[in-house]
């Protein structure tokens, strides 16, 4: 009985964040600012808060192809939640997909 309660209650979990990968996440028609990639804080992309929807986007920005490997990697994944700003917060959840995409320095 509490088995059965316990997997309808990861099943309604998963159903509240659609866990399917978008083309790409920048730019986004729910996203009006720029990601901001951290390389120096033990994190692995922070977006600015814009609601909370954003805390389930189990996604990354990143900007080679060398960091996309890293930042697929167990380490990564494991990475503990971190507070940049008042407003800003890593998102650290189960990752479901990577998107790597060339951003610019000037763009960051």
């Amino acid at each position: 009985m509490q088995s059965s309660a316990l997997v309808t209650l990861v099943f309604a979990a998963f159903a509240l964040c659609d866990p399917t990968p978008q083309a790409s996440l920048y730019p986004s028609s729910r996203f009006e600012g720029k990601p901001t990639i951290i390389n120096d804080l033990g994190g692995c992309i922070n977006i600015p808060e814009q609601d909370d929807a954003w805390y389930n986007v189990h996604s990354y920005i990143i900007k080679s192809s060398v960091e996309c490997e890293f930042y697929k990697s167990e380490d990564c994944k494991r990475s503990a939640g971190k507070f940049k700003g008042e407003n800003d917060k890593f998102i650290t959840s189960n990752i479901q997909s990577v998107f790597c995409l060339e951003i610019s320095e000037d763009e960051v």
